[in-house]
């Protein structure tokens, strides 16, 4: 289920508490989900422009440059990876490698953390644009 006016609400809230203190973004890793949030933000509630620019201008804004500081994957997270493009389920995967689904599962959180994505979409977008994943023809 999306919350969409959740998020707009809690990205106001964030940046009003941030803008109070006049201190810059306290983010572990910007990226280009944070740039495209804080762009809505202004579209749609436009508090605090001044504030977002600034902080907009030090957030890499193409994904294409954000893949030169993604975290390294292990051989076996690159291994899942490979399963991502395909329409294999994580009990698929799991066999394919020879663990357990939640194995598959633990994989996938981290890939997704290091990739600073949400979805196996994302994860596979992210992975071809550092060059991770290459589109590889199927024959049926």
């Amino acid at each position: 289920m999306r919350r969409d006016s959740q998020a707009v609400e809690a990205m106001a809230e964030a940046l009003n508490l941030a803008a109070s203190d006049d201190v810059a973004l306290p983010l572990v890793r910007p990226n280009y989900q944070l740039a495209m949030a804080l762009r809505r933000h202004l579209d749609l509630v436009g508090t605090h422009r001044e504030f977002v620019e600034r902080a907009l201008a030090t957030i890499a804004t193409d994904p294409e440059e954000e893949v030169r500081t993604l975290l390294p994957l292990t051989e076996r997270e690159r291994a899942v990876l490979f399963y991502l493009p395909t329409m294999a389920s994580n009990a698929e995967i799991a066999s394919a490698l020879c663990v357990s689904e939640n194995t598959i599962k633990q994989h996938l959180k981290s890939i997704y953390r290091k990739l600073s994505v949400g979805s196996r979409r994302e994860a596979v977008r992210v992975a071809r644009a550092a060059g991770l994943l290459y589109d590889v023809g199927v024959s049926g």
